[in-house]
This record gives structure tokens, C-alpha cells and sequence, in this order.
């Protein structure tokens, strides 16, 4: 647990990380099109500002950078109103990635 974080620690949602793994798979797909999907990927996001580096958390930050990459490449459709607050949590996000691996 993080000083100052009272919650105890959680698994990331397993049906989240699965909804992000079906959507790198199935890039051609009329579901992978989906707006749903910016939404599991903000609330990954938001989780792995608060959980410690583990082999789950660097397998949902891998699925959900890639997909992130894809966005910005602009090969989907996105959401336009999503765009700026996903930018915002995914830098967010990184940071806080980046200062938990610097403190190992």
C-alpha cells in the first residue's frame, strides 16, 4: 500500500484486461469500434495510478498502451469528447508508472 492510501490493494479487473486483450485481436471487428472501449480504458488507467507494479499491472499497461498507440495513429474511431481526458490519464498514468519503477 502507498502512504497516504488507505484502500486496500485489488486485483485489476480480470474482464477489463480481457475486454482490451479481445480488442487488439480483433482490430477489423464492428465491436472493436466501439466507444465502450475508451471507457475500460480510462478506468484501467485510473487503477493503475494507484497500484503497485506487478506482473498484472505491466500486462494491463501493456494492453492498454497499445491500444492508446492506436488511437493516436487515428486507425478508429474515437470518441472526440474522450480524447483530451484520455490523453490527460494516460500522462497521468505513465508518470505515476515512471516514478514506481524508479523507486523499484
Amino acid at each position: 500500500m502507498y502512504p497516504g492510501n488507505k484502500r486496500a490493494p485489488r486485483k485489476l479487473s480480470r474482464p477489463s484486461i480481457s475486454a482490451i486483450r479481445a480488442r487488439l485481436q480483433q482490430l477489423e471487428e464492428e465491436v472493436g469500434k466501439s466507444y465502450q472501449q475508451q471507457h475500460v480504458v480510462a478506468l484501467i488507467l485510473s487503477e493503475l495510478c494507484d497500484r503497485r507494479i506487478s506482473p498484472e499491472t505491466n500486462h494491463a499497461w501493456d494492453l492498454v498502451k497499445g491500444i492508446y498507440d492506436e488511437w493516436q495513429r487515428g486507425k478508429h474511431e474515437t470518441n472526440i469528447q474522450l480524447q483530451e481526458p484520455l490523453s490527460l490519464l494516460m500522462e497521468r498514468a505513465d508518470i505515476s508508472r515512471q516514478k514506481k519503477l524508479m523507486l523499484g
